[in-house]
Parts: structure tokens; sequence; C-alpha cells
């Protein structure tokens, strides 16, 4: 599962090159105006400042290069807010219930992702469950997961959710490979 930049015979054409600069510098003026407001001369400014952080983008990460399926990121980012929000239900009962966490525990969840920036990236993102929170990385490639309630399938759950992350990284394995 090791997630690797493709070479120059994968990068992509250059027409996708382009509309993967142009998205990235509109996202980026975006970026400006939500922190700017839309006042005239914020908009002027944010024009050179978007430029200006486009150009830097790109030579940190050129197109084609951020290994991303923007399908699989699009429906694991939308995905998070409606897990998060079932999570927070169960840990709202409980919290509200008989106060007691019977059942709390630490599980050991087998790691997928190879070492490095992803699985780091994925245990962050596993952190913000509610519920549940990775607490020690073992060598082996092991999480320990502290839980509200171990009866549950966090090993499967946790498995899961680390192959959805790894789709989204991996290009053609969501079903686009398109550079966002």
């Amino acid at each position: 599962m090791t997630v690797q930049p493709p070479n120059s015979a994968e990068m992509p054409p250059a027409r996708f090159r382009g509309a993967a600069i142009l998205g990235r510098a509109a996202v980026l003026y975006l970026v400006w105006v939500a922190m700017a407001g839309t006042a005239v001369a914020d908009l002027a400014i944010g024009v050179p400042a978007a430029a200006l952080a486009t150009y830097v983008s790109l030579k940190l990460l050129p197109p084609g290069m951020a290994g991303l399926a923007p399908g699989a990121l699009l429906r694991l980012s939308l995905g998070l807010p409606v897990r998060s929000l079932i999570a927070g239900i169960k840990v709202a009962r409980l919290a509200l219930g008989s106060g007691r966490l019977e059942h709390a525990g630490i599980v050991a969840c087998p790691l997928e992702l190879p070492p490095g920036v992803a699985r780091e990236t994925f245990l962050a993102l596993a952190s913000l469950q509610p519920g549940s929170l990775p607490v020690e990385e073992r060598e082996g490639g092991t999480a320990l997961v502290q839980v509200i309630d171990a009866r549950d399938d966090i090993a499967g759950a946790f498995a899961q959710e680390q192959r959805r992350f790894a789709v989204a990284l991996r290009p053609g394995t969501g079903g686009d490979s398109a550079d966002g």
C-alpha cells in the first residue's frame, strides 16, 4: 500500500496540468476571500496573493505528484461528519446516561498504511472521531486505540477507514485518477 509519486511517464497531459493549476489558483483565491472578505481592496490584493501562493504551491507539489483521487477524497470527507455525528450521539448517550464507562478499553488495531506522512495523517484523522483516540503506535504496525465501548468492532472499523483513506491517496483505485 505504499503511496509513491508518479514518474514522468505517469504525469498527466498538459491540458490536465493546466486545469489543475487553474483549479488550485481558484481554491487559493477562495481561501483568500474567505479570510479577507469581499471588499474591493481585499479582492484586488487577493489576486497577486493567490498567484504567489499558487506559484509556491506548484513548486512544492507539482500537478500529478499529489497522488490523490479527488472523488475518493470527497467521499472520505463527506463521510467523516456523518460518522462523527453517529459516534457523538453514542458518546452523548453514555455521558448523559449512567455516566459509567463499563466497556471502555484499549484496542489493538493493525495499521495497513506504511510508516510516514500517510499513516500519521490517518491517525490524526482517526483522532477526530468521538469515542476513540489512537494513543500509541507500536512497532510491527499496530495502533493502540482508546475507546469508550470495546464491545464494538473497533479493529474492523479502523481497518475499513484505513482502506477508505488509502483509496483517496491512490488514483485509479477510487474510480477516478484526475489531479485536483
